[in-house]
């Protein structure tokens, strides 16, 4: 049951007010999923900051569908941590 319920939240979008809400998204996902999870399904197209979002860090999982176009600084986004997916299509 509790999977089935996992899988149903993942299924819809959710949108990421804000810096702070995008990282409390982010944090719940790793501890649920761990840190390959993916995270595609958290729409970030109102986030305009995504400084240090990452910032040593050991998530390794999945970004490559995030709307980046809004965002106006990824300064040391991925700075000292794990990542070392995709972001290849995004629009920056």
């Amino acid at each position: 049951m509790q999977n089935s319920k996992h899988t149903d939240s993942r299924a819809t979008k959710i949108i990421a007010k804000d810096y702070h809400h995008l990282s409390d998204l982010i944090y719940k996902a790793m501890q649920a999923d761990g840190v390959h999870c993916d995270l595609n399904h958290i729409d970030v197209r109102r986030v305009t900051d995504m400084s240090s979002l990452f910032y040593e860090s050991t998530f390794n999982g999945s970004i490559d569908r995030w709307d980046v176009s809004r965002v106006q600084s990824m300064a040391f986004m991925f700075s000292s941590s794990s990542f070392q997916g995709s972001i290849e299509n995004w629009n920056v």
